[in-house]
């Protein structure tokens, strides 16, 4: 299989929490490996931003640091490190309150014609506080976009305000959710397996029903053993007799003779 670089047009990346781990260890390595393939353009920019009082001299020193630590040394020359690492500049921004803001703001401007990127690798509670501000600074252009990473929230219902509060400030089509996992070799091997063994997945296609009742059953089987114990006995119906639901067992008359013992109780987990 081969590659090829698609080039893209001119930029301004904004990497909210340059100074992190995620930045540290996958977007500076990422995009020096883009700017070596000879995928970033010419007038392409990088803004790291962050809460600490950092210099610009002193964020080149990180992005060099992180890209020896993670970027294989044969593919590192120092032309072209100083090449990437001219692309970057920084700035102090505070991402829930107003500080740094209009300095951002103004660095930007000169680039308000190329697309302008502002990742944010940052907790998803962060998410929500940095849109609102793009948006109060003017910066939510019709060439803004957002790239959020995966896990947004911690339930179904942070989920939803934090999709919500992204996108009252940035339409659907400008949003990009993503997973810097799905970039891990085991993930990667699926695609090859997949291909690799194609008459099994596409009989096997024909048999997902089944096969999906059969993990549903075995995982009931695994986490509920107990199952009955959770199903109401006041439901008034006997599904196995078709009649009326017998009397509830007296305490301790449960499945095996255990019920609800002091003993049994708060043992079901899955």
């Amino acid at each position: 299989m081969t590659s090829r670089v698609i080039p893209v047009a001119p930029f301004a990346l904004v990497v909210f929490g340059a100074t992190g781990d995620l930045s540290r260890r996958k977007l500076l390595p990422a995009l020096f490996q883009r700017d070596l393939a000879g995928q970033l353009p010419e007038d392409a920019v990088i803004f790291g931003v962050s809460r600490g009082p950092y210099s610009r001299d002193a964020f080149i020193a990180l992005a060099r640091e992180a890209i020896a630590d993670h970027v294989a040394a044969d593919d590192i020359t120092e032309p072209k490190l100083e090449q990437f690492l001219r692309r970057l500049h920084y700035l102090a921004v505070d991402a829930d309150r107003d500080g740094g803001w209009a300095e951002l703001s103004a660095a930007l401007q000169p680039f308000r014609d190329h697309v302008t990127v502002f990742y944010l690798a940052t907790s998803p509670e962060l998410f929500g506080p940095i849109c609102e501000r793009i948006k109060k600074f003017g910066l939510a252009h019709e060439n803004a976009r957002v790239v959020v990473e995966k896990p947004i929230g911690k339930t179904l219902a942070s989920a939803r305000r934090v999709n919500d509060e992204v996108g009252a400030v940035f339409p659907e089509d400008r949003v990009y959710r993503i997973d810097h996992y799905l970039g891990k070799e085991a993930v990667q091997n699926l695609m090859a397996l997949r291909f690799a063994n194609v008459s099994v997945f596409d009989h096997a296609r024909h048999y997902w029903p089944y096969l999906l009742a059969l993990l549903v059953g075995l995982m009931l089987i695994i986490c509920i053993p107990e199952l009955s114990l959770f199903l109401p006995r006041s439901a008034g119906f006997n599904k196995q007799t078709a009649s009326p639901q017998t009397p509830p067992l007296p305490l301790g008359e449960g499945v095996g003779g255990r019920g609800d013992s002091p003993e049994f109780r708060g043992t079901h987990r899955c």
